[in-house]
Parts: structure tokens; sequence; C-alpha cells
């Protein structure tokens, strides 16, 4: 439905998505003014937001995993897994 809605209504400006996207790809800095900076530092220079994109040069806006993201995915895996052991380790004590 969402496919179907983004084709029959007009886009937006390239000066708000650029504006957009640029501060969705900028990590937060707990300095304003240097969030700032880097927030207009990727405004100016759109390829840096493109270098942080699986396909660049294309609408699409998956980011390209960093290794803080590959050990938060590994950590949940592995707590769920502690889960589901916990889980059958206690069911199995009825038996």
């Amino acid at each position: 439905m969402l496919i179907v809605f983004s084709l029959v209504t007009r886009r937006n400006s390239e000066h708000v998505l650029r504006d957009f996207y640029a501060r969705v790809h900028t990590p937060a800095v707990a300095d304003p003014i240097l969030d700032a900076q880097l927030v207009q530092a990727k405004i100016d220079r759109p390829e840096l937001v493109e270098q942080d994109k699986i396909f660049p040069g294309t609408d699409w806006e998956f980011w390209r995993p960093t290794k803080f993201d590959m050990y938060g995915f590994a950590a949940c895996v592995a707590f769920v897994l502690l889960i589901i052991a916990i889980y059958m380790a206690v069911a199995s004590l009825g038996r």
C-alpha cells in the first residue's frame, strides 16, 4: 500500500530531502554546535550520505551496517538463544 501511495503522490523537493537525509545519516552529538556543523557538512556534501548507503545513487535508503550494528545484532541473537535455553531447561524440570 505504501508503494502504491508513493507512486501516485508527488515527491518532496530535492532540497528538503537532502536536508532530511543529512540529519538522519548524521550521528547525534551532545554538543549542539558540533552537531549542527556535522549536519551542515552532510548537507553541503551529499556524497557523504551516499557513501553510507548499500546502493549508492539510488532512492533506496538501506544503510551499510557498521561493526557496532553487527555486534548488537549478535548480542540480541545470543540473548534470545539464552532465553530459549532457559525456557527449555525449566520445561524439562517437570518430567
